[in-house]
């Protein structure tokens, strides 16, 4: 009996290391390739001791075949009602930095970062500064018509992007008597506010520790953080 129940305890011994390899290898996720484990929801520590946010909960949580909120919802966020009031061109082209478009509110194939949101608010500029000198203010006109035809643009972008249903008329009426409640509903909807707060001075209105958003050629049904949705067969 001495004799099997030392032998029993020495296997047990040799088995554990292991079993305790095995189920280490089964928690870390696999590094780099497209082969590589899907990551565990539970957030892994780094050599410093500190958590690091698991990759399925880093994103905007940007919703899909529907408005993150109402039209009239500024105030939920009161970053972006200043910014889209106050500076609206600069807000509308921090939107189109986030979705990569370009000067004519269409997917752009520009690399250079906040190409659009610079380009806009310099040509502002050039506009509030000259507008003194042209007679009955055609220099605004233009630059206001210009504006009003590039809101329309990233809006109906942004609903074909994230499924959104919304008619041709809603959107030109909302476009052309709400440009402020337009623009402000865009930032907030194309990231998770209440996470990544506003930043006006931003190209992309976002802090730097915000995650970025699919290239243009990638498919648009990509969530933000470029992983394609999982849809069953």
């Amino acid at each position: 009996m001495t004799s099997k129940a030392e032998e029993s305890l020495e296997k047990i011994e040799l088995e554990t290391p292991l079993l305790v390899d095995a189920i280490l290898v089964e928690e870390c996720p696999r590094s780099g390739g497209q082969g590589g484990a899907t990551p565990r929801s539970r957030a892994n520590k780094n050599e410093e001791g500190n958590e690091k946010v698991a990759p399925e909960t880093k994103g905007h949580n940007i919703p899909h075949g529907k408005w993150r909120d109402g039209l009239f919802d500024c105030f939920s966020d009161c970053g972006t009602c200043i910014g889209a009031w106050w500076f609206a061109p600069a807000a509308l082209g921090q939107v189109m930095t986030r979705m990569n478009l370009g000067l004519d509110g269409r997917v752009s194939q520009r690399q250079e970062r906040g190409y659009a949101c610079k380009n806009i608010v310099r040509a502002w500029i050039v506009v509030l500064i000259l507008s003194g000198f042209v007679s009955f203010n055609f220099l605004s006109t233009v630059f206001a018509i210009y504006l009003i035809v590039l809101l329309y643009r990233v809006s109906k972008h942004v609903q074909k992007r994230y499924n959104i249903a919304e008619s041709t008329d809603r959107t030109i009426l909302q476009v052309i008597c709400c440009q402020c409640c337009v623009t402000a509903r865009l930032l907030r909807h194309t990231t998770d506010h209440k996470k990544y707060n506003y930043r006006l001075c931003a190209e992309d209105g976002l802090p730097r520790d915000a995650p970025g958003y699919p290239l243009a050629e990638e498919d648009p049904a990509l969530d933000v953080v470029g992983e394609p949705e999982i849809q069953a067969v």
